[in-house]
């Protein structure tokens, strides 16, 4: 199955190919600037392996992606412990997890 990410990505190259330098779709409503606003920004990628930085631990997969008035960019993480159990956090509360040295 294809992640969010790659998916989006695909999506933005086919866009710009098909699009070549037509101005409306690279200006600030246009189709090709909303993707890579879309794909810009976001710290981890579905998959990536994380921890929480402080408090409680947790750590596991990304597995979706949330937004609200007050976190604008939030991740949906799966515990590696626990399989089918998720958390919600905002990107400050997560870093990539740490690999066994």
């Amino acid at each position: 199955m294809i992640k969010y990410h790659e998916a989006m990505q695909k999506a933005l190259d086919a866009l710009e190919s098909r699009c070549g330098t037509n101005a409306d779709e690279r200006g600030p409503d246009g189709a090709i600037t909303v993707l890579r606003a879309a794909l810009d920004g976001w710290k981890f990628r579905e998959g990536d392996e994380v921890e929480k930085v402080s408090g409680s631990a947790w750590d596991g997969a990304v597995c979706g992606f949330y937004s609200t008035s007050l976190t604008p960019r939030g991740y949906t993480v799966e515990s590696s412990a626990h399989p089918g159990s998720v958390q919600l956090y905002p990107a400050s509360a997560l870093r990539m997890k740490e690999t066994a040295k």
